[in-house]
């Protein structure tokens, strides 16, 4: 009775173990990938559309995590920078595909997000195919976006918003001291911190107007990457992740 009690229980724990590996490998394989021959074939931007979609019932049953790691491996995540402004064309990209649509309706996205932008290292600035996330520069640009969103940190408490900050700061520096990121490149990282901030009702009426009038058109729109403005925002977060 013993044995077969302690077989019983070795099974169980076996099949839990198997289990958690699933759901931690389970990020989608995009059978064509960007660079391929059997991309080259399509024919135009809509065959590749389709291509890149997730099959619904992989969809449905993908873990969150592994689902953030579909999203940013997705092959055409780099048409977001074509647009005029990136919220503009974060927003048209999403809207295309529904790995990205799944993500934003997970109650635990912001906290499966923040896990995967941890691991990221700003050193890494050249896309590494042999990782499972490439840490390519514009893929930090690509996380950060999808971070800042209201929907995104609608899903994370106070104390999660705070972390988030912290570890976008440390982001920050490791960017300054890298020196291969340019302002563009760190823009998002302090769109995160703005948003964090407006989130959590922080008022900005202590700066002067037309300052004021700048971090409103970059939280909006992403523009005017004055390294001031992005400063002023920065030395506000000190205070917020201090509160």
């Amino acid at each position: 009775m013993k044995t077969k009690t302690l077989l019983i229980s070795f099974i169980f724990l076996l099949f839990t173990f198997i289990v958690n590996a699933q759901e931690n490998n389970d990020a989608y394989d995009y059978p064509v990938k960007s660079g391929t021959n059997e991309w080259k074939q399509f024919k135009d931007t809509y065959e590749m559309i389709k291509a890149c979609q997730v099959p619904e019932d992989i969809l449905k049953n993908m873990s969150t995590e592994g689902l953030v790691i579909t999203c940013l491996n997705h092959p055409l995540y780099g048409s977001i920078f074509a647009s005029e402004n990136l919220q503009d064309g974060f927003e048209s990209f999403v809207g295309h595909f529904n790995c990205f649509k799944e993500l934003l309706k997970r109650q635990d996205a912001g906290k499966n997000l923040m896990k995967i932008y941890k691991k990221m290292e700003t050193n890494n600035y050249a896309n590494n195919k042999n990782k499972v996330i490439n840490d390519g520069k514009f893929r930090f640009t690509f996380i950060e976006l999808f971070l800042s969103q209201e929907k995104i940190l609608n899903t994370m408490k106070k104390e999660e918003q705070k972390e988030l900050v912290k570890e976008t700061l440390l982001k920050i520096n490791k960017k300054h001291e890298n020196g291969n990121y340019s302002i563009y490149n760190q823009a998002t990282s302090v769109l995160i911190i703005i948003r964090v901030l407006k989130n959590n009702n922080y008022d900005f009426s202590d700066i002067n107007s037309s300052k004021r009038e700048e971090v409103e058109i970059f939280n909006k729109k992403i523009k005017f990457y004055k390294k001031e403005t992005l400063d002023i925002i920065i030395d506000k977060a000190n205070y917020f992740i201090n509160q």
